[in-house]
This record gives structure tokens, C-alpha cells and sequence, in this order.
């Protein structure tokens, strides 16, 4: 199955998981959104630089609901918003070219009054470049190396409702486009960004159920087993196996959160690579190389946070390596659950070091132990 094909099946099965939770008439919860952005892509590498000849500028358009408080999760996050997305963006130059995205995502917001309202945005999804990487045609583009890559975006912003059905705002963000290697080069895009939005309601009266259950804490502890594949420097076209197997003890102490943490084993196939390049390339062919078999794999200790949006769950991890042969320092993974049964959740994320992708990986996570309290 194609890295493209199992994007999009994720997005469908959060799809059909999330028309469950629809308790209420749709036409008292739909909204649609535009919005227009333009910034400042991050040249998070020198080498980019001379690559950056105008602001980013773009477009979405999103179709969302408005939770009616069904769930104990909608409540405690303050009746979220989510649904779909779609973006447009220019990136930067003629090299970079433009990007589209379609997307899941969830809003909410931190403080909100009659009028006025200070919100935040998660989405994440699959965007596509149509003007890769190309040996021949497009070999200055040293960013994206695929047509498909991983999409992330993350804002937040203050609007006003201008009416019952109307709202407008400004807002601050960034949004991240990397296929995490799997085709190389890759430095991957991020770009911040200021917009303004318009929002329109279907409905000028939305009945919020404002009743919880009684708050039950839990400790879960989670295996999580997950694969994908890279290539390294310098560029061959040679896919390397990638793993990363890894067990966390989450906590929800509220519930729309959890906290926890971890220890995480990796397997990196391109470790070889990566030991040669940094002292002997040019002096041996990699074929005459030798290195142990331990030294593919490194031990890590990670903390983490997670959204609960059952059946759908988002965390994000912050690491550090006990152990690394090519002497890696930190590491980031987020990660989009979606729960299949009650103790098993498939899930795909993006392993990285701050903006610069290391690997997309799919996987399962199994509960081996679960304690209500």
C-alpha cells in the first residue's frame, strides 16, 4: 500500500469515526470557513536561503462542526471545533513552486466572552508539491524531493463575532510540508504565517450540554509498534528500513487530556550510511565499510502530551537519545491514533528533530494494562 493511499485512508476512517459523535441536527452545528495567509517561509537551513524570493502566500477553506458537549472530552476541551481542510499556498519561489493540502483538524478555544474569543487550531493531513525535485528538470529544489509529503499546521488567533452566524480574526501560525525522507533531498517546508479569516454559521442557536459524568481518572500503559522506510545522503535512491518500538505510561487526570512518558528503541537501516559519511567518505567505498550490528539502534526516553477525542487521539512527544552510535541529541513524535477496538489503535506520525523530518511511520498501539480510578 502506498504511502498516499494509507494517508488517505486514515482521513477516511476519521471521517467515518467522527459522524458517530453527531447527536445534534447538523444544520445547528456546520460552519464553513475562508481564510487568506501570506508570511515568511523559515530558511531553517543556510542552503535554503538563496531559495526564498518572495512571501509564501495561500488560502483556505475549511468545513467544520461545533460540538454540542455529547461527549465528557468535547465539554473539558471547551466545545471544539473540527472537520476538514483544504490549503493552497505558493512557497516561496518558482523553484519551491505551490503546495495543496487536504486535512483533518480540531479548534478550540483558550478564553472566549460574548464577543470576543483568543482560539487555537491542530490539523494534520497529506499536501502535495507540484514542483518536486528532479535531477533533470528542477535540481535546485533541494527541499522537497516527492510529490506526496506529510502536512502539519498548528495557529491560533482572536476573532470576533461580528454577528450570531458571522466571525472574523486574525491569526498566527505555521505549517509544515515533508515527506520525513522517504525521498530525498528533504529539508521539508515551514512556513509562519499571518491570515484573516471570515466564518459562517448555519445556525444562529446551538443547544450546549453543559452536564458531565462524574471525572474518572485512568492510567493506560501503551505498546506502540510502528515501521517506514528513508534514504540518506548522498542521494542514491536507496530505501532504508526504519522502526521505532517504543512503550509509554499515559495518564488522563481530565477527559480531554493526558500526560506520560516513556522508553523508545529504534532501528535506523541507513545507520551505516550515516557512520560513513561523517568520517570516511572519500577515503572507502560504503560497499568496504564495517560496523557492528548494535550500533543500527538507539535507546531513547521520551515525555509526552496527548489530546482524548475518542476514537481519536493526537499526542506529541518530546525525547531525548541514552544511546546513539551516529550521535543523534533529541527527537519529536507526533502521532494520530485512531482506536479500531477497545485495547487496539492503528496510527501514523512523524518522527523528527524540531523542523527537520526524520522518518513518517504507521503503526499499531496495543493497552496492555488499563486501571480506572
Amino acid at each position: 500500500m502506498s504511502k498516499r493511499l494509507l494517508i488517505i485512508v486514515f482521513i477516511v476512517v476519521n471521517t467515518v469515526a467522527g459522524r458517530s459523535q453527531i447527536s445534534a441536527n447538523l444544520s445547528e452545528r456546520l460552519y464553513v470557513d475562508a481564510e487568506v495567509l501570506t508570511g515568511s517561509t523559515w530558511a531553517h537551513h543556510k542552503a535554503i536561503n538563496y531559495l526564498l524570493e518572495y512571501p509564501p502566500v495561500g488560502a483556505n477553506f475549511r468545513i467544520g462542526l461545533n460540538s454540542n458537549g455529547s461527549r465528557d472530552w468535547q465539554i473539558d476541551l471547551n466545545y471544539p471545533r473540527y472537520g476538514f481542510g483544504y490549503q493552497v499556498s505558493r512557497l516561496g519561489s518558482d523553484i519551491l513552486g505551490n503546495s495543496h493540502a487536504v486535512y483533518v483538524f480540531i479548534g478550540s478555544d483558550f478564553i472566549a466572552s460574548k464577543r470576543w474569543s483568543w482560539r487555537y487550531d491542530l490539523g494534520a493531513g497529506v499536501g502535495f508539491v507540484d514542483n518536486p525535485y528532479d535531477e533533470d528538470n528542477n535540481p535546485l529544489n533541494i527541499v522537497n524531493g516527492s510529490v506526496t509529503n506529510a502536512f502539519l499546521r498548528v495557529a491560533t488567533g482572536l476573532h470576533y463575532s461580528v454577528s450570531a452566524r458571522h466571525n472574523a480574526g486574525v491569526n498566527a501560525g505555521l505549517f509544515h510540508l515533508s515527506n520525513g525522507n522517504s525521498s530525498l533531498p528533504n529539508w521539508g517546508v515551514n512556513t509562519l504565517y499571518f491570515s484573516f479569516d471570515w466564518q459562517y454559521r448555519f445556525s444562529d442557536s446551538l443547544l450546549l450540554n453543559k452536564v458531565t459524568k462524574e471525572a474518572q481518572k485512568q492510567i493506560r500503559v501503551t505498546l506502540y509498534g510502528s515501521g517506514g522506510y528513508k534514504e540518506e545522503r548522498p542521494i542514491d535512491r536507496e530505501k532504508y528500513i526504519v522502526s521505532d518500538w517504543h512503550i509509554n505510561l499515559w495518564r488522563k487526570y481530565r477527559p480531554g487530556f493526558s500526560f506520560g512518558g516513556g522508553i523508545s528503541v529504534f532501528y535506523d537501516g541507513a545507520s551505516k550510511k550515516m557512520l560513513w559519511r561523517s568520517d570516511y567518505e572519500g577515503k572507502i567505498p560504503l560497499s568496504d565499510f564495517d560496523m557492528k550490528s548494535h550500533e543500527y539502534w538507539s535507546l531513547g526516553a521520551q515525555a509526552g502530551y496527548m489530546l482524548n477525542m475518542h476514537p481519536v487521539y493526537f499526542s506529541f512527544e518530546f525525547g531525548v537519545y541514552l544511546y546513539s552510535a551516529v550521535n543523534r541529541d533529541i527527537y519529536n513524535r507526533w502521532l494520530l491514533e485512531i482506536a479500531v477496538a477497545d485495547q487496539i489503535r492503528v496510527y501514523g506520525g512523524l518522527k523528527s528533530r524540531f523542523g527537520k523530518a526524520d522518518f513518517i511511520e504507521y503503526g499499531l498501539a496495543y493497552d496492555i494494562f488499563k486501571m480506572n480510578h
